[in-house]
């Protein structure tokens, strides 16, 4: 059982949202190892007493309010300033806000709407390029996502050459009988 007796995940969480409920679930958090880094816990814990940006106290309303449109820059700004990520995130977080502001592909706005954008095929390309002309994605990933194009492209044009390879008499997919083996 969970702080509070709860018995789920789902049931927990909806514990530790109360802000009456933190010190409880602290608590139990370091009494069960859930704490791995101590510095990350003490930042969290003065995040739910004294609020994050915007005043949100606790996960999921600091996750709501920094997933709100608006909010991205405070949120980054906060998070730089408590140290809750790597500057090289920040960096990363910080090229993205920009990149949202002019505009994705298709003329996405929010992460999610140009998540939706970039889940078509169809955009994969000038999600692609829009991430790496932003800086939004490393060199090895570029790389390898240079390499898998000329790979598909390759294949695409020796497709005839491979279509057909590998497939016996017998139909697709049914397990070859005893007679078909040497």
């Amino acid at each position: 059982k969970g702080p509070g007796g709860c018995a789920t995940f789902d049931a927990c969480e909806d514990f530790c949202e109360n802000p009456e409920n933190q010190e409880a679930c602290f608590a139990f958090a370091e009494e069960n190892g859930l704490f791995t880094n101590k510095e990350a816990a003490e930042k969290i814990k003065l995040i739910s007493k004294e609020g994050g940006p915007g005043g949100c106290k606790g996960e999921k309303a600091c996750r709501n309010f920094c997933e709100q449109e608006g909010n991205f820059e405070a949120c980054i700004s906060f998070a730089e300033k408590q140290g809750l990520i790597k500057p090289e995130e920040i960096e990363k977080a910080k090229r993205g806000i920009q990149a949202l502001k002019n505009g994705g592909p298709a003329g996405c706005k929010t992460k999610d709407a140009c998540e939706t954008v970039c889940q078509d095929p169809a955009n994969q390309e000038a999600c692609f390029n829009w991430a790496k002309s932003n800086g939004l994605i490393s060199e090895e990933e570029v790389r390898f996502m240079e390499e898998a194009k000329k790979f598909r492209e390759e294949f695409e044009k020796r497709r005839g050459e491979f279509e057909g390879k590998g497939q016996s008499d017998n139909r697709q997919g049914e397990f070859p009988g005893p007679s078909q083996f040497p």
